[in-house]
């Protein structure tokens, strides 16, 4: 069983870290009939990313730093 939704992040521009874990969370709560699965992430665009961080403020002040 497939389950497709949506949300949308506005950015602030040129290495904007956004944390989407609520998000996630939110529609993996309201939809999941099961406690075990896959989850899929996907940004369109060419100039968009995700990754897996602890995000905590110095990481994310050097990671945009590198960036």
């Amino acid at each position: 069983m497939s389950i497709v939704k949506k949300f949308s992040i506005r950015t602030k521009g040129y290495s904007d870290i956004i944390d989407i874990t609520n998000n996630v969370q939110d529609i993996i709560s309201k939809y999941a009939k099961s406690d075990t699965g896959i989850v899929n992430i996907f940004c369109p665009g060419s100039t968009g990313g995700i990754t897996t961080i602890e995000y905590e403020p110095g990481l994310v002040k050097d990671i945009k730093r590198y960036l």
